[in-house]
């Protein structure tokens, strides 16, 4: 078919660009494993949607068993095969200031910054039902089972029934502090409970089934400082099967005990964005740029790749892939890296910006979403 060959035309040529395009100078002289075998390439790519403006990551895309649906901050949603990139039906939606997606093989929802919340249906994204919440939702719902949680920018909680919005139980953690920056927590569920943490520095476990409150730990400074007191944690947690990494934005990583919340071990990284997990270590990109690999047990720092560090390039969050790492920059780059040392293996470059949480690992693909709202499908050969 034309439309798979213009794309491995493009493939062709960014592998090809690989060590003649622009990389930046400290990546370039960084170290980099000098018997690679495995290299980054593009499956396909489509548009989808308008640029995304003033806010730190991108819409995530949902991604259901062979579909891949897309939304814009101006209500472009598209319909994609997930094999191809084809898409398979787009509508732009009545409203506007759309701040995320969520769904499942059984429901899909959107959300905007005025506090709508919307069901549609998957086959032709007709309106199933509309709720007007409180404040703003500023991050992804998620789903679990026949529930839906919704965390609001008001320190508010709210589950409902995922098949009619019919409100089941809210929680309040508090205000909201004067200084804050909205990291906005995208709520996480496990077996019947439900975790989050929250802009005035609480994180708690929740009952999923009614909402009780099982232990809450408040991790803010003490400091007198503004810029220290800025404790939002509400944006960058990982749940393990032992452990809660919570990240907060004055510069504390901490590993807190799943059961109790007592605090194992702190470390002196911070970033915008959630750990992501191997089996023994955590990697995390912190505000400067610089890529830290802890051991996930004790939080010492086994390696730093600091080609990015202190340099006016922006890193996204990292996502994992059988033994690599990969993270994009604001250039428009994609780098696989190894996760035992940090070394740089192959990159590619596709002249589109990635930033915050541009890049999702599925199944042995990945999907990066640039700041240009172009999806790409990406290969690791």
């Amino acid at each position: 078919m034309l439309y798979t060959y213009f794309f491995r035309i493009i493939s062709i040529l960014a592998v090809f660009s690989v060590g003649c395009s622009s990389i930046p100078d400290k990546v370039s002289s960084a170290s980099w494993l000098s018997s690679a075998t495995n290299k980054l390439d593009i499956g396909w790519s489509q548009d989808v949607g308008d640029k995304f403006i003033d806010i730190n990551s991108p819409i995530k895309p949902v991604i259901t068993e062979k579909h891949i649906f897309t939304l814009d901050q101006a209500g472009m949603l598209h319909k994609l095969a997930k094999d191809t990139g084809e898409v398979i039906w787009k509508k732009e939606l009545e409203q506007n200031d759309y701040t995320a997606i969520a769904g499942t093989d059984k429901y899909l929802l959107v959300t905007n910054a005025e506090g709508s919340l919307t069901s549609l249906n998957l086959q032709d994204a007709t309106v199933i039902w509309q709720r007007k919440l409180p404040s703003a939702i500023l991050s992804q719902p998620t789903i679990a089972d026949t529930q839906l949680v919704v965390q609001l920018d008001s320190e508010k909680l709210q589950v409902m029934q995922a098949l009619d919005g019919m409100l089941l139980w809210s929680y309040f953690s508090g205000n909201t502090p004067f200084v804050t920056l909205r990291g906005t927590s995208v709520p996480y569920v496990e077996d019947e409970y439900l975790y989050t943490g929250f802009a005035n520095g609480d994180f708690i476990v929740l009952s999923l089934a009614t909402g009780d409150l099982l232990w809450q730990k408040n991790l803010v400074s003490t400091s007198k400082s503004v810029q220290n007191n800025i404790n939002d944690i509400d944006g960058s947690f990982h749940v393990s099967t032992e452990h809660i990494f919570v990240d907060t934005h004055n510069n504390n990583l901490m590993a807190l005990d799943k059961k109790t919340g007592n605090k194992i071990w702190q470390a002196t990284v911070s970033s915008e964005f959630a750990p992501v997990e191997s089996a023994s270590f955590i990697y995390i990109v912190v505000h400067d740029g610089g890529l830290y690999c802890l051991d996930k047990l004790t939080g010492q720092i086994v390696w730093v790749q600091a080609a990015f560090a202190g340099s006016d390039v922006k890193v996204s969050a990292p996502v994992l892939i059988y033994n690599y790492l990969v993270i994009a920059d604001n250039n428009g780059n994609i780098y696989l890296l190894s996760q035992e040392d940090g070394k740089f293996i192959h990159y590619l470059s596709l002249n589109d910006g990635f930033f915050g949480n541009s890049l999702t690992v599925e199944a042995n693909k990945i999907l990066a979403i640039s700041r240009d709202a172009t999806l790409y499908s990406i290969d690791i050969l």
